[in-house]
């Protein structure tokens, strides 16, 4: 046996069909592990044309096209170097792959993050789950990167850009359309694993569609309001499901439609920052992390920029072989922990911090702007309103009942039933509620 301190290192086999099943119970092993890979294992694997798959640890051969007869993940034999990276990324407790080790990371330019951001690509909303484990390690190893001090503003946009070029959707079908989607997710990963990167991109953006869309008529606005509410009741969201059938619709981008867009986002200079010295930045734990991660509720909608979703984070994270999800989860935590410390590139602030724009219809005409915004940004401020809820009651109290208050809305009703019920004949008292309209967009920041 080839293996590093097999007890078989030095006793022959009967057959080369025993050596491979012997083989074949090292790869299975929880504790296998290619790093350090010993000279004699790689010797024994090119010569017999042989290599691993990173999913299911089992030994396929190379003939022209090799192919996992279990998940049928596919890879071309083109070099021996191709070989060898492979092999690297098979193992999970292996180190992530840095930007430098892949020859044509250094002459590939990546597209401009603003032509990324525009750029609409319909993608999946849940990873198939053959293509789990691959997606775990490709979060894992760019989330890294970004976090990592070397990675700069290159690792930020590949971070940004991995969505739309690897979880790009087909055609909708049936049973067998999806597995052939799954399919074709993971040889996309693997080619991302490999820095195909111009290659994946050129062919999303042959599929991309315009935003720009016209008015639509009733008939097809009730139309998409039904394929809506059966998308959000296949998710469980029947609440959502409900509103989806009452919906008006989006607004078209007509130069009058856009005016009215505008002026419920109104211009406003950028608030002082304050002269004190900043805090001791938040250092969060993996385990909050996935806590406030797996909080999103299901369908929760991802903003166009990046197309990243909530669930596509938790898909990384359930599925895997435990050593991938943990590695994956670290590099979570620790871009998490990057952004609320402020050491991302000012140059993805606008990405990062920003937000996808989305105008509804109101049913008097007017225009109900709807904004998402990037999810690991949100899944920052999530942890960061970990730390805020102990003392945020205490702090805004009693002017206010929503923040850090249980039961706070339930209580403000049940008063209100209370008084009424007990003065509601009293002519001489009076109860005023009062509603400031667009209220979030116009509010004063610097205050």
């Amino acid at each position: 046996c080839t293996f590093p301190r097999c007890w078989r290192a030095r006793q022959p086999f009967a057959s080369a069909a025993s050596l491979h099943s012997h083989m074949q119970s090292h790869l299975a092993s929880d504790s296998f592990s290619l790093r350090p890979l010993s000279q004699a294992f790689a010797t024994y694997m090119r010569e017999r044309n042989r290599w691993i798959c990173g999913t299911c640890r089992v030994f396929v051969p190379i003939r022209g096209k090799a192919e996992c007869k279990s998940c049928r993940s596919s890879m071309d034999s083109r070099s021996a170097v191709l070989l060898d990276q492979y092999v690297a990324l098979s193992d999970p407790d292996s180190p992530v792959l840095s930007p430098s080790s892949h020859p044509a990371d250094q002459v590939v330019n990546l597209p401009d993050p603003t032509l990324v951001a525009t750029t609409n690509i319909r993608v999946v909303k849940y990873i198939p789950k053959i293509a789990r484990g691959l997606w775990s390690r490709v979060v894992a190893q760019e989330c890294h990167n970004a976090a990592s001090p070397s990675g700069g503003e290159h690792a930020w946009n590949r971070l940004a850009l991995v969505t739309k070029c690897c979880l790009r959707a087909g055609k909708r079908g049936g049973k067998k359309r999806g597995k052939r989607r799954g399919n074709m997710v993971r040889r996309r990963l693997e080619r991302w694993l490999l820095g195909d990167y111009s290659a994946l991109w050129d062919e999303a953006l042959a599929t991309a569609s315009n935003y720009a869309r016209a008015a639509r008529a009733a008939a097809d606005i009730r139309e998409a309001n039904a394929r809506r509410a059966i998308a959000k009741a296949e998710d469980g969201r029947f609440r959502l499901a409900v509103q989806a059938l009452l919906s008006q619709g989006s607004v078209d981008t007509s130069p009058a439609a856009l005016t009215a867009r505008k002026s419920k986002h109104p211009s406003a200079p950028a608030p002082s920052l304050p002269s004190d010295p900043p805090p001791t930045p938040a250092q969060f734990s993996s385990e909050l992390v996935r806590r406030q991660l797996f909080s999103f509720p299901k369908g929760s909608a991802a903003s166009r920029a990046s197309s990243l979703s909530a669930q596509h984070l938790k898909d990384a994270l359930v599925g895997p072989p435990p050593q991938v999800i943990d590695r994956c989860l670290q590099g979570l935590t620790a871009v998490v922990n990057v952004l609320s410390a402020g050491g991302a590139p000012s140059s993805i602030a606008s990405f990062v911090a920003g937000a996808s724009l989305t105008a509804l219809g109101k049913k008097d005409g007017g225009v109900r702007p709807i904004a998402v915004g990037e999810v690991l940004r949100r899944l920052t401020a999530k942890c960061f309103y970990t730390l805020a809820k102990p003392f945020a009651g205490s702090e805004l109290a009693p002017l206010q009942l929503g923040v850090g208050v249980p039961g706070g809305a339930e209580a403000v009703i049940h008063s209100l039933a209370s008084v009424i019920e007990a003065h509601g004949q009293d002519p001489s008292l009076v109860m005023l509620k009062l509603d400031f309209r667009n209220a979030f967009n116009l509010v004063d920041r610097a205050t």
